[in-house]
């Protein structure tokens, strides 16, 4: 069984995080239908939730620790 559809399984159900990782990063086609408007909206919501909550609390850079007595 795909991670995608434990996901969609456990929908009734808590959502672990493993499962909320795999939604935030499920490509537009793995959802469904392209023309679906449910499933677009599905995948912005996503989007939003991935670029609003998690994508701030991991910097793009990371800075490197100055050498000591400069």
């Amino acid at each position: 069984m795909g991670a995608l559809a434990g996901a969609q399984r456990s929908a009734s159900g808590r959502t672990s995080p493993e499962h909320l990782a795999v939604l935030l990063d499920v490509p537009r086609q793995d959802l469904g239908p392209a023309r679906s408007a449910r499933c677009d909206a599905a995948h912005s919501a996503f989007q939003q939730i991935r670029s609003e909550y998690i994508a701030p609390s991991f910097p793009t850079t990371i800075e490197e620790p100055s050498p000591a007595g400069t």
